[in-house]
């Protein structure tokens, strides 16, 4: 009679280390995904440090004192108007104007949220003519912002494949 070999013993899955890996990376993502889902919800709020300031023993003097409140920012809505030409061009740009950016389509195109006030501007992109060809534009400058405006984007070839671009 032959002896009947015996089964190799089997191990847990949680005792190998593939095992242990695989469930140590399901938890790290489960953590991860539970903190992504807390912040997208708003239950998670960056911590706020708080500092003491000094604070003086010293009596105030009784003089008036001239404290200007901050000045006031407001923020509108302006309109980029590009008036055509001759050439059939199309623009592709991206126009800047202080901390706000835009892609405009179309002959006129409404920004939103821009500071009032003087702001610099930049516009970078390209402009292409079907008879004519392409060229790379470029400008900067600044505006006076003010609720209501528009602002014309006006071009013109300095150079083999080069434009100015400004804002009017």
């Amino acid at each position: 009679m032959t002896p009947t070999p015996t089964p190799p013993e089997r191990t847990s899955f949680w005792k190998s280390t593939a095992g242990l890996l695989t469930a140590l990376a399901t938890f790290i993502a489960a953590v991860g995904t539970l903190i992504g889902a807390l912040a997208a919800a708003g239950v998670l709020h960056p911590s706020s440090s708080t500092s003491s300031s000094p604070t003086s023993s010293s009596p105030t003097s009784s003089s008036p004192t001239s404290s200007s409140p901050p000045p006031r920012v407001d923020f509108v809505s302006i309109d980029l108007v590009y008036l055509g030409d001759r050439l059939g061009c199309t623009l592709n740009l991206i126009v800047q104007v202080g901390k706000q950016s835009a892609q405009p389509f179309g002959n006129r195109y409404t920004m939103h949220d821009v500071e009032t006030g003087t702001q610099n501007y930049e516009i970078r992109g390209a402009i292409t003519c079907p008879t004519v060809g392409r060229c790379d534009a470029h400008g900067s400058g600044s505006v006076d912002v003010a609720e209501g405006r528009s602002y014309n984007i006006t071009w013109l070839n300095t150079s083999l494949g080069s434009c100015d671009v400004t804002l009017q």
